[in-house]
């Protein structure tokens, strides 16, 4: 029920807002802490002809498809798109916890796609997290 896009709108324009930003942020972080989805995409010259539906479990530092009745922690659905083949990862619930970061698990999802279709996204780093967490 947050107006978010007619707020940053508003600040693009620079805007005078009469909002508490402390406020916006705590309810921000609170309704996603509430709501945890972690879920990216990314879109590769790898051409997909159909969709494939792959549940993913990790397996050390890595991921590997969920064979029979492995818990997956997540799902990953790779398609076509205008531009060859798009992927998608999203977590499964309760499978993240506050304070997780995704983009380490974004990049294994695309490890793990290189091995098994070929993306060739190879070798990609994390940015350095900054923030100070207490």
């Amino acid at each position: 029920d947050l107006p978010f896009a007619p707020l940053c709108w508003a600040a693009m324009e620079s805007e005078e807002l009469d909002y508490q930003p402390a406020l916006l942020e705590q309810t921000v972080i609170q309704h996603a802490d509430s709501e945890r989805v972690l879920r990216g995409n990314v879109v590769t010259s790898r051409a997909f002809t159909e969709t494939i539906q792959l549940s993913l479990v990790r397996d050390g530092q890595e991921f590997k498809e969920s064979i029979d009745d492995d818990p997956s922690a997540a799902k990953l659905t790779c398609g076509p798109s205008p531009t060859g083949g798009i992927i998608f990862l999203q977590f499964d619930a309760g499978a993240n916890s506050p304070g997780t970061f995704f983009a380490p698990e974004m990049l294994r999802a695309l490890r793990f796609c290189d091995k098994r279709f070929g993306t060739n996204f190879g070798k990609l780093d994390c940015a350095e997290e900054v923030r100070h967490v207490d």
